[in-house]
């Protein structure tokens, strides 16, 4: 008697067995499951690239009001620029010399610099500016580093403290109308940020300016590089300080209640700059610090001698410090250029950058991310919108790979989690030999090319009603060059580009397979919960069949326990 109950338990764990070898593995193991949470555990941070609109009905009631001085505080802002082009123009024309300190007669022709810098202020509605604190002298610091970068009246505001002083500079503002004018005559050093040959020199130049005896100016530095919120400061670039010198923090305040001036990457400069125009007052903070001076161990490292000294100015600042550096800005903007929300990059892009993320990969998938309006909204999206982004049917292994990025199980996730979870599943779920066999699955078997026709009818034979639309998509994202199918090597380069649709296509494939070529249904929400559920009800049951199927190994059972032993 007990040797039946042995047998059908026997049977019944072979069965269930079978069932769990034919269903097909997950896209991740559970150690890979395990590293993917750790990675999306990323640290939500201040973005400091935010703009964040507080346009309100009294600001509405300014904004009408203030329209009027608009088109005459464009025309004074317009001829004081043309005028200070020309005193600089002046001066470049005399004597010019980019190597050489400012002569005596170019110092003379530049006196009324300043003056025009603090008439541009006037006419922006900076009628008073709060200075604290007392200017260093050259003798005393070289160098002056100034934080928080915020705002384009920036240039001009020290235009007017420090005069005519040397500064790092984009090499293309050169080559700017009246910009360039400016820069050339007040010997600012060109940097040319694309290439480091260009950097290097820059810096080169820096140091030999603050190291030399001859009579220039004191120099300045933004450190942060970039315009920021002043919500946080971001990294410090270490160009300033690497001469190793006695350096003059400054702080520069916007103060606001009703509009940001902030000039960062998600603000639209025209509207700054009417808007800026139509504001009856504006406010402005100048601190001079005490001197910094290094000691030893921040003269032979200047990131040490960097962030020391940021960690100073933030606290005098009452903000805090963030690890943001200049590929966030470019972030930024592309995120700007979407119209996503700003809530989109509430993350450091070095937290990313250390999974093997570049810049470019990032813009990529920040583009494929917002490609629904809904998403640019919000910031966040939900499975079928993943499967749109995608650009692939809503499926199990879509859902597979969605659930896997939803770590906190709410049906939504954020650009941050599409960025570092899609990444990793393209790296860790796709075999060597991935982009071979998806092709030979796609491409027809006489041409041994992919062509509409051949996708549709691949598609037809894995989903009930595929997309007409979704299949000229995807060809026309394969075939840019529109010659009607595309061969292995233009699938490759493809895939290359777009590595998650590797995965989910190989997983539709592996799913096909292990359903003996039955049509993979296209699942409803609710469809696909109880399907879930009941697959993880059946490998429940196989784990417990093999348990008890070992156990049943033990001593004979007694004659009195066949009944619980047949129930079991």
């Amino acid at each position: 008697r007990t040797g039946r109950g042995r047998g059908e338990m026997s049977q019944a764990a072979s069965e269930a067995a079978a069932r769990s070898a034919a269903a097909p593995r997950p896209m991740l193991s559970e150690a890979q499951q395990e590293a993917l949470r750790g990675r999306l555990a990323l640290h939500r941070r201040v973005n400091p690239f935010a703009y964040e609109e507080k346009l309100g009905p009294w600001e509405l009631v300014k904004c009408a009001l203030g329209i009027v001085l608009v088109p005459v505080r464009f025309l004074l802002a317009v001829l004081c620029m043309l005028a200070l082009a020309g005193v600089c123009e002046a001066a470049i024309h005399c004597g010019y010399n980019p190597n050489k300190p400012l002569g005596t007669i170019r110092r003379i022709i530049m006196i009324p610099q300043p003056y025009l810098c603090r008439l541009m202020m006037l006419i922006f509605g900076y009628y008073w500016i709060d200075i604290r604190g007392k200017r260093a002298k050259r003798a005393e610091a070289p160098i002056m580093v100034v934080a928080s970068h915020s705002a384009f009246m920036d240039s001009f505001l020290l235009g007017y403290l420090i005069g005519p002083a040397s500064a790092l500079s984009k090499a293309s503002v050169f080559k700017t109308p009246l910009f360039g004018s400016v820069a050339r005559a007040t010997q600012a050093i060109p940097v040319e940020r694309g290439t480091s040959d260009g950097r290097k020199k820059a810096l080169d130049e820096f140091v030999r300016r603050a190291q030399s005896d001859e009579k220039w100016g004191q120099l300045f530095s933004f450190p942060e590089g970039t315009c920021t919120n002043r919500k946080a400061l971001i990294q410090f670039k270490k160009g300033a300080f690497v001469p190793g010198m006695p350096i003059q923090p400054i702080l520069v305040e916007w103060p606001y209640v009703h509009f940001d001036p902030s000039w960062t990457s998600g603000s639209s400069r025209v509207y700054l700059v009417l808007r800026l125009l139509t504001q009856f007052y504006n406010r402005c903070r100048v601190t001079y610090l005490p001197v910094y001076t290094p000691n030893e161990e921040e003269k032979a490292d200047p990131e040490l001698y960097a962030e020391n000294v940021r960690q100073h100015m933030a606290r005098k600042l009452g903000i805090p410090t963030t690890e943001h550096s200049y590929e966030d800005s470019f972030l930024a903007m592309a995120a700007h250029k979407a119209k996503l929300n700003t809530r989109t990059l509430d993350f450091q892009f070095g937290d990313v950058k250390l999974h093997n993320l570049d810049l470019q990969e990032a813009k990529r998938l920040l583009r494929r991310f917002g490609s629904d309006p809904a998403v640019k909204k919000s910031g966040r999206m939900n499975v079928k919108q993943f499967a749109r982004a995608l650009r692939v049917p809503l499926s199990d292994p879509v859902r597979e790979a969605f659930d896997l990025l939803d770590t906190d199980e709410d049906g939504e996730i954020d650009y941050a989690s599409f960025l570092v979870g899609l990444t990793f599943i393209s790296e860790n779920a796709t075999p060597s030999d991935g982009v071979d066999l998806l092709f030979e699955a796609l491409a027809d078997p006489a041409s041994h090319k992919i062509d509409a026709k051949r996708l549709k009818k691949v598609l037809a034979d894995v989903f009930r009603r595929p997309d007409a639309r979704l299949v000229n998509s995807l060809m026309a994202a394969a075939d840019p060059n529109k010659t009607g199918s595309v061969d292995k090597e233009a699938f490759s380069a493809f895939v290359q580009k777009n590595p998650e649709l590797l995965v989910i296509g190989l997983k539709v494939a592996d799913r096909y397979q292990a359903t003996g070529n039955r049509k993979v249904s296209i699942l409803s929400p609710t469809e696909a919960s109880a399907r879930s559920k009941a697959a993880r009800a059946k490998t429940e049951e196989a784990a417990a069949a093999e348990t008890e199927l070992a156990t049943s190994k033990g001593p004979a059972v007694d004659s009195d326990s066949e009944d619980e032993e047949d129930k079991a």
